[in-house]
């Protein structure tokens, strides 16, 4: 189904004659407004009725704006039905007041102007087809038919039966008397036969069928939009608030006349006013500006708020026509009985809106409603710990049906945003739009969605502001996640440095005190060479103390920091510290390209479970094996010791433990008592 924009006529021709009388249509309701607005003056003057300057200037007012709005229309899709009926319906309204006032002034103005009966009769019932004109607007809007389907066929046809009737009926036969102020004076038009008990049955009986009429015309719309593609579903927007406020119009006057005839005057001016502005405002903003934003949120608004007003009238005069029964006229209208009344209305207008916020959402907007409720879903299951923050993008994209969409939090630290796993977010790649979620002023996150998402902007806000939680839950996790980090990369950087000061120490052994010793050894075996006799035995001597001492020097360097490990690799080291070992060590580690720091993390890691093997375990044999593993180097020293071993606070273990944490790996001791020890140490290789 296309837009009524689509049918719009191409020719000038065709469109210049429907333009120049919808115009010129639009000159006669001026000037027959100017005459209403005359007469209106008179008759405040005269003081012959109840009419007001304040009533006079809206009526005034919603007459020049829906004539504007009804020849615009016409102007732009003359083919179509609807801005012809707009201009008809203020047609009769203008003629419908200009017989009021006419006919009272005539009648009781103390003026000589003939036809003031007749007039003062059609005014009583020209309503009926003004309204009937109005309900035909709703059930052809906004394409010129009416919906498909035998049921508004039926209501269609029907129509056009009823109103003229209705008003036929009014005027001949209902009101033998005219309205007041004139209520002493005859109708001319009546007819005597037809007046009667039966005649206000009959009066009432279509009266009512004109207001179910109004009613299922109103309905058509929603039924309309309900089955309705999207360029002209975003027309029905519009008009969904419209239509409620005819049959809401008649509803107050209605009631209203139950408390008070002045009352009901006033709620039927002021009603055809709305009326007279929001069906033809609704009309033209549908057909011609229906991609407004927010249109959806002033649409559910004022639905709540026009159903709300006409449930809490209908329930505030139900109270004070109950409470006249109970106690009689004079207690109904009595102060506490008033009050009493609005208590109750007061009482159940909060919770009664929230249920037709929750009605208007889920009938007109069942996508967005059933997205709400996956997210509300998901957000109590993660209160109660049944989900984790790592869904919460895949819930947003199963909400609003986008397999592709991704979420990015802000970070204030960094300025910028981050997805779900701390990464930061790639920028919208062709073919996607970015949907920002913000609280005032402050950025929160965004959602990189597809295209077509655009077209429902409401979607993503409702969704977003029901995840307002987990987003917020979201952005608290990446910001302990970037602290991590943080202390990761610290702990990296001393471990690193850690190692660095090792190999300086180690070559600062090795390339000075080492080659010092070593050098005085060889001129103290000089020296006894030349001098020979009774100092060649205390020569000898104290070479080989330079001897122990550089042997000593020499396994200093090496438990700080192993030659081997750096210039030979980590299964030279291990072989080499087997070789030191006064027990047994069967090495089964392969030559291993790994970084520095992660070899000797391992290194060090089997120099403590030897050390312990020895000293402590009287272990017999060890047995160091190594390799890698996915992507961790993994070294598992063995040994057949007591056992009885484990990470405390304050040992070697626990020490090498928190160094490999460091550096992203982990150390485990599997020791019971008696049988063996097994130290496995798992280190990241990023191979």
């Amino acid at each position: 189904m296309t837009a009524v924009a689509a049918r719009a006529p191409s020719t000038p021709h065709r469109v210049g004659v429907p333009t120049a009388g919808a115009f010129a249509w639009a000159a006669v309701n001026a000037a027959g407004l100017t005459v209403l607005l005359w007469l209106a003056w008179l008759d405040h003057q005269a003081g012959a009725g109840h009419s007001t300057v304040a009533e006079s200037v809206v009526s005034g007012i919603a007459v020049l704006v829906g004539t504007a709005v009804g020849a615009t229309v016409v102007a732009r899709f003359p083919r179509n039905a609807v801005g012809w009926l707009v201009l008809s319906a203020l047609s009769l309204f203008i003629a419908s007041g200009v017989a009021q006032l006419y006919g009272r002034l005539a009648l009781a103005g103390g003026r000589d102007w003939p036809g003031g009966g007749i007039a003062s009769a059609l005014d009583q019932s020209l309503w009926l087809l003004v309204f009937g004109l109005i309900g035909w607007l709703l059930l052809l809007y906004p394409t010129g038919r009416p919906p498909v389907g035998r049921l508004w066929r039926v209501v269609t046809r029907t129509s056009a039966v009823a109103y003229p009737a209705a008003f036929l009926w009014g005027l001949f036969a209902a009101h033998p008397q005219l309205d007041p102020p004139l209520s002493e004076l005859a109708n001319p038009l009546t007819v005597e036969e037809l007046t009667g008990p039966v005649a206000q049955w009959v009066n009432l009986v279509l009266i009512l069928a004109c207001l179910v009429l109004l009613v299922l015309s109103a309905v058509s719309v929603g039924v309309r939009y309900r089955g309705a593609e999207r360029i002209q579903r975003a027309q029905l927007k519009w008009m969904v608030v419209a239509a409620v406020v005819p049959p809401v119009t008649v509803l107050a006057c209605l009631t209203a006349g139950v408390v008070s005839p002045s009352l009901r005057d006033a709620a039927a001016s002021y009603g055809f006013d709305m009326i007279l502005v929001a069906v033809p405002l609704a009309t033209a903003l549908a057909m011609t500006q229906y991609r407004l934003y927010s249109v959806d949120r002033f649409v559910d608004t004022a639905l709540v708020y026009l159903t709300l007003t006409a449930l809490l009238t209908v329930l505030y005069v139900a109270a004070v026509v109950t409470a006249g029964r109970l106690v009689g006229d004079a207690g109904g209208r009595s102060p506490a009985v008033v009050a009493a009344a609005t208590l109750v209305a007061a009482a159940v207008a909060a919770p009664l809106r929230r249920r037709l916020q929750a009605v208007v959402a889920r009938r007109l907007h069942r996508r967005r409603f059933d997205a709400v409720r996956i997210v509300e879903d998901y957000v109590r299951r993660l209160r109660d710990e049944e989900a984790s923050l790592a869904d919460l993008q895949a819930t947003l994209s199963r909400a609003v049906g986008d397999p592709s969409l991704q979420l990015g939090l802000w970070l204030p630290a960094t300025a910028s945003y981050m997805g779900m796993d701390g990464s930061p977010l790639p920028p919208p790649a062709a073919g996607r739009s970015v949907f920002h979620v913000r609280r005032g002023a402050e950025p929160v996150a965004i959602v990189l969605h597809a295209h077509l998402l655009d077209e429902e902007p409401l979607l993503l806000e409702d969704v977003t502001r029901a995840a307002a939680l987990p987003l917020d839950n979201g952005r608290l996790h990446l910001e302990v996640l970037a602290r991590l980090d943080e202390v990761n990369a610290s702990r990296q950087r001393i471990v690193a440095a850690a190692y660095e000061e090792r190999r300086r120490i180690e070559r600062d052994l090795h390339d000075g005190a080492q080659q010092r010793l070593v050098s005085l050894a060889l001129s103290l075996r000089l020296a006894k060479d030349r001098l020979g006799g009774r100092y060649a035995e205390v020569l000898d001597e104290a070479a080989e103390q330079l001897n122990a001492a550089v042997h000593e020097v020499r396994e200093l360097a090496s438990g700080i920091h192993p030659a081997a490990l750096t210039e030979e690799g980590l299964a030279a080291a291990l072989e080499a510290l087997a070789d030191r070992t006064p027990i047994g060590v069967a090495v089964d580690v392969p030559e291993l390209a790994v970084a520095d720091d992660v070899a000797a993390a391992a290194y060090f890691t089997a120099c403590e479970a030897v050390a312990n093997a020895v000293k402590h375990a009287q272990a017999r044999s060890i047995r160091i094996r190594g390799g890698i593993t996915g992507d961790a180097l993994v070294v598992e020293i063995t040994d057949d010791g007591k056992g009885g071993a484990a990470l405390r606070g304050g040992g070697g273990l626990q020490g090498l433990a928190d160094r490999l944490d460091a550096l992203g790996g982990h150390l485990t001791v599997t020791s019971p008592v008696g049988a063996g020890t097994t130290v496995r140490a798992e280190v990241p290789c990023g191979r």
